[in-house]
């Protein structure tokens, strides 16, 4: 993938795996990443100033709107959406 400093992504399940993978491959590569998990990401991630995060438990349905509009507040477009969450 190459360097494109514009991009806002936003994933599910940033916690661990593919999703927490792909967060620390995008924020390598300059975009913006907006993380939900249910639990929260490492440390590090978290301290990454390109990085934000919320926890969101996707099972529950009437969370999950006002979680993304929390989340998401400040972020003009999203450019990529990860639907990683299992």
């Amino acid at each position: 993938m190459k360097p494109d400093n514009s991009k806002n992504i936003l994933i599910t399940g940033v916690s661990s795996g593919i999703g927490e993978g792909l967060a620390r491959e995008y924020l390598r590569q300059g975009a913006t990443v907006w993380g939900l998990s249910r639990r929260c990401p490492a440390p590090e991630l978290e301290r990454q100033p390109q990085f934000f995060f919320r926890s969101l438990d996707l099972l529950c349905e009437p969370e999950i709107g006002p979680g993304l509009v929390s989340l998401l507040d400040g972020c003009p477009k999203l450019d990529t959406v990860v639907l990683n969450a299992g």
